[in-house]
């Protein structure tokens, strides 16, 4: 048996996997309207904050509406730049460059975390969780097919 039947995962070739294609393609539609709509709502904050004092809300917007009022401006800043971050490592990634692996990972634990610190009474969501968890493990798969 030679190296290669030893070790089944495939090293560099130039070509991007189908598989990681997929992963960059939901990363750049998700990180682009999250960094679009956090960037917007900092933005807007003033603004907002008064319409949602003004206004009543259904049930459902509830929690959205909760988290503009328990944040505080800066947290919408941050959360946008870290997903134009995330975006970015994707981008590389499409392009087959390993360091994009690490800024996507990175910005994207920070997504995870940062709200505790700028966001009254944050809980993490369990899907929130593994989605990031199954992306980040998703795109490590794909790590060998990056130069």
């Amino acid at each position: 048996m030679d190296n290669k039947e030893a070790n089944p995962v495939k090293s560099y070739t130039g070509i991007r996997p189908p598989a990681l294609t997929l992963l960059c393609l939901l990363t750049f539609t998700w990180s682009g309207i999250s960094a679009f709509g956090f960037v917007l709502v900092y933005v807007l904050y003033d603004g907002l904050l008064e319409m949602m004092e003004q206004s009543t809300f259904p049930e459902q917007q509830e929690l959205v509406i909760a988290m503009i009022k328990n944040s505080d401006r800066i947290f919408f800043l941050l959360i946008g730049l870290l997903n134009i971050a995330s975006l970015t490592g994707a981008i590389f990634m499409w392009k087959l460059h390993k360091g994009g692996f690490h800024l996507y990972t990175i910005s994207q634990l920070l997504i995870l975390v940062i709200p505790f610190f700028l966001v009254a009474g944050y809980s993490i969501t369990l899907s929130n969780a593994i989605i990031t968890a199954v992306f980040i493990l998703a795109y490590a798969v794909n790590i060998p097919q990056m130069r």
